[in-house]
C-alpha cells in the first residue's frame, strides 16, 4: 500500500501534534456555543444581566432545581 504526498489536510494534520488540541478546542467552543443558545433560548436576554452584575440567581436555581 503506496502514501501518496497529497493526501490532504487531515492526513497531513494527524502526524501534527496540534490535532488532539483542535479538536478539543472545537468541541469546547461548540459546546460553549450550544450552552449559550440553549439559555438565550429558553430563559431569553435577564442570564446576561444576572451574569455581568453578578447575582446569577436564576442559574444557581436552575442547576438546584432543573425543570
Amino acid at each position: 500500500m503506496e502514501s501518496k504526498p497529497n493526501r490532504g489536510w487531515l492526513a497531513r494534520l494527524r502526524g501534527s501534534t496540534y490535532l488532539p488540541w483542535i479538536i478539543f478546542l472545537a468541541i469546547v467552543v461548540l459546546l460553549f456555543i450550544g450552552a449559550g443558545l440553549y439559555l438565550w433560548f429558553t430563559r431569553g436576554l435577564p442570564i446576561l444581566n444576572e451574569v455581568l452584575s453578578g447575582t446569577d440567581y436564576g442559574t444557581m436555581r436552575l442547576l438546584r432545581h432543573p425543570t
